[in-house]
């Protein structure tokens, strides 16, 4: 008989409305609905920083403009490129008839270090500049 009064003792402590859990498990579904929400809001808190941060890095003085900026820059490089590389052959060939033409030679060393020959008479002429003095 005291199995059935303590039955309607407990009765009378709890509503019937009422789920009465042990202490462990309250803890343990607090913990989970942290998790839950962790959960969530992890992902939305990455999505919100790219939907913002990517817009902000590309259209930022780092993003698009420097990208323009910078293959402006290498098309630059290129023509210049292209410029030295039409020299160093117009020089190399310049080279190769120096080793092959006496002629040539000679007319550069005359033109760039002003030699003449023993026989030869140097006449300078004056700058209309000086002329009016």
């Amino acid at each position: 008989m005291q199995g059935s009064k303590a039955a309607r003792d407990c009765r009378k402590l709890a509503p019937a409305h009422r789920i009465v859990r042990p202490i462990g498990a309250t803890r343990q579904s607090s913990v989970k609905s942290v998790r839950e929400r962790i959960a969530l809001v992890i992902p939305a808190a990455i999505l919100v920083v790219a939907v913002v941060g990517v817009p902000v890095m590309v259209l930022g003085q780092e993003g698009l403009p420097r990208h323009r900026r910078l293959l402006a820059q290498l098309d630059a490089h290129r023509e210049e490129n292209r410029r030295l590389a039409h020299e160093v052959a117009h020089l190399e060939a310049q080279l190769q008839a120096f080793g092959q033409d006496v002629r040539a030679r000679e007319r550069a060393v005359r033109e760039e270090l002003g030699f003449v020959r023993p026989d030869e008479i140097v006449v300078e002429v004056p700058s209309n500049s000086r002329a009016g003095n």
